[in-house]
């Protein structure tokens, strides 16, 4: 492929994930990733690499060309005051690589009440042209805990 040309769009997809709860003291939203990223099968097992190491080290996603993924996450909780999605995305603006352990995304220290919290999370993945073809794969993993404590 000619490097002169431009990288390829990138490509977002978002999960929304709604969380209703009576526990009382809330939940949390965990964010996990059961390999090492997007990886393929093809001849040497090419990966693209994480946009960061992890959720605490969230990056502005990078200019192109890029070859990145990684997500971001925004949130609302209509109502439920002690809803809060983490500081580290600077809403929505920082995105971080996916982690085995994974990280706690979104929380809430109270009973949703009777309107669910819905959190955003946006993946995103950009390829440049020296990326090599094949078909990418992830599997992630979203665990809303209740916390009864």
């Amino acid at each position: 492929m000619d490097p002169s040309l431009p990288a390829l769009a990138d490509q977002t997809y978002t999960s929304n994930i709604t969380i209703l709860t009576n526990a009382n003291s809330g939940y949390t939203l965990t964010l996990s990733d059961s390999a090492a990223g997007l990886q393929s099968s093809s001849a040497g097992n090419p990966t693209i690499p994480q946009v960061s190491a992890s959720m605490a080290a969230a990056v502005a996603w990078p200019a192109a060309p890029a070859n990145a993924t990684g997500y971001t996450v925004t949130g609302t909780g209509v109502g439920d005051a002690a809803f809060a999605v983490s500081a580290a995305f600077a809403g929505g603006t920082k995105y971080a690589g996916y982690r085995n352990a994974g990280d706690v995304v979104a929380s809430s220290t109270k009973a949703t009440g009777v309107t669910a919290n819905t959190i955003a999370i946006t993946d995103q993945t950009a390829i440049d042209y020296a990326t090599a073809s094949g078909t990418y794969t992830e599997t992630l993993t979203y665990t809303a805990t209740p916390n009864y404590s």
